[in-house]
């Protein structure tokens, strides 16, 4: 098996020992980490996929992304009765994250366009995204 193979199926084994360990220390990383550039894609396999070179041309981006509480907003902030009634809470986001993440990438870097966006980690707070940006 090639390394390559060897990453794929330890992605699809979410659930293994090997996994949990590697992306614990991954976690760990990542948690000071806001949207950095890196030097090479954690992800080769997934990367190449999307067409990532090791050129001067092509960025990687590590990009963190909150989950929020999806609370709509009270008519002129206040709440009669139990909110249960009012549709403020359990609503559905308009927004997914990856889509937020890759809006916040291009705010930052305006030359470059998104060529491909992969899930990395994730823990309660937050969400990690890779993002393969090119000139």
């Amino acid at each position: 098996m090639s390394s390559i193979n060897l990453q794929r199926y330890y992605w699809r084994q979410k659930k293994g020992a090997i996994f949990s360990t590697l992306q614990k220390i991954k976690l760990l990383k990542l948690k000071n980490l806001g949207c950095n550039k890196i030097r090479k894609p954690s992800r080769i396999e997934k990367s190449k996929i999307y067409g990532y070179k090791n050129n001067h041309k092509y960025n990687v981006v590590i990009m963190k992304v909150q989950k929020s509480v999806n609370k709509k907003k009270a008519r002129k902030g206040k709440i009669f009765g139990k909110n249960k009634n009012h549709g403020t809470l359990k609503r559905k986001k308009n927004i997914n994250l990856l889509s937020k993440a890759t809006s916040r990438t291009l705010k930052k870097f305006k030359s470059m366009k998104v060529m491909g966006v992969y899930w990395i980690n994730e823990d309660k707070q937050y969400r990690y995204y890779e993002i393969i940006l090119v000139k």
